[in-house]
């Protein structure tokens, strides 16, 4: 049997509904075993000596630094879809989002809250459009997370204070790269529709081929942007990530973790990058703690330090997923009393 063989078959084995959730629990299974074994390792005592001699005001200025941190992708979100003729307020995309992270907490992996966030803002006649501003939305989040956490990777490598000279030439031709990238789409998406049409074997297919083409001709509307709108939409993400990093700085700082801010950024970049990937539960529970465990450790940080900084993090996450929470049920109390 042939490799290509192979791999349909398994496909078409992996697809079935049944199997996928059988990898879904045995995934939800495994990391709450990572989660619990720590516990295990660790004396939870020595956990909770840490947790209460924080510092309480640094930890509540770091979930207001979550709040300011999601506000501002909301901004982001909001010019996107703007861009795409839809006139959605902030202040909704910014509920939007809170409610996202609430199902987060319950459901496996960072794509799902994509498509729960699309469909919360897409209007029928605009799908395609709500559909490709969140996708671009997410694609910057995960790029400028690679992006800075390869700043910080590269400054750890040997500097023990930042170089104003290297940072004022890295963010310009970190710019320059996204503007050769939104320019391209255009192209990317002439090639894409000239070689879907070649193909007669996917005429069943026809209705995702147009969908597909339908987001890619709406993602040509970010080519059309002009060097003034690349730098606002870059600008705000990057205000973005600069309040988030300072929200886990200040975390850290509550549970006495007194590293450099290099160090701490490229570790947080680290486990963002292992939050978001598709073995994740619940923001990264279980990989999240691990993570910071091992990669605190080569600054000579207590596991139990570092166990407690970690939990912290969740504890922000488990305040504004809640906070989320709450905006959904009231939306639904108030749609049923509409509907009834």
């Amino acid at each position: 049997m042939s490799l290509q063989n192979l791999f349909k078959n398994w496909r078409r084995h992996t697809s079935k509904p049944r199997t996928r959730k059988i990898f879904q629990y045995l995934k939800i299974v495994l990391l709450l075993i990572l989660f619990l074994s720590l516990f295990y390792i660790i004396p939870i005592e020595d956990v909770l000596h840490v947790l209460k001699d924080i510092n309480i005001l640094f930890f509540i200025a770091g979930i207001l630094g979550g709040l300011l941190n999601i506000y501002l992708k909301s901004v982001r979100l909001g010019f996107l879809t703007h861009k795409q003729g839809m006139t959605i307020s902030i202040n909704r995309l910014f509920l939007v989002n809170l409610i996202v992270k609430f199902y987060l907490l319950f459901l496996p992996g960072t794509i799902i809250g994509s498509g729960i966030k699309w469909r919360k803002i897409s209007p029928e006649e605009k799908s395609a459009e709500a559909l490709a501003a969140v996708a671009f939305n997410r694609l910057i989040d995960i790029f400028i997370i690679i992006i800075t956490g390869l700043f910080w990777f590269l400054y750890g490598l040997g500097h023990d204070k930042l170089n104003w000279v290297t940072t004022a030439a890295f963010f310009p031709s970190i710019g320059i790269i996204w503007i050769l990238f939104f320019k391209s789409t255009r192209y990317i998406t002439s090639w894409i529709d000239n070689h879907t049409n070649q193909d007669s074997n996917r005429q069943s297919w026809n209705w995702f081929w147009r969908y597909l083409r339908k987001i890619l001709y709406s993602l040509n509307t970010y080519g059309d942007f002009s060097i003034r709108n690349i730098i606002y939409l870059f600008s705000i993400g990057i205000l973005a990530y600069i309040v988030a990093l300072l929200s886990y700085i200040i975390i850290a700082y509550s549970t006495g973790i007194w590293i450099s801010i290099i160090d701490l950024g490229w570790i947080q970049a680290i486990v963002d990058l292992a939050s978001i990937s598709p073995l994740s539960i619940a923001g990264g529970l279980g990989i999240r703690e691990v993570s910071h465990v091992v990669l605190l450790s080569l600054y000579e940080i207590e596991a139990e330090v570092a166990l407690a900084f970690s939990l912290l993090l969740f504890a922000r996450t488990l305040i504004l997923s809640l906070m989320g929470g709450i905006i959904e049920f009231v939306e639904v109390i108030i749609l049923h009393k509409e509907l009834a």
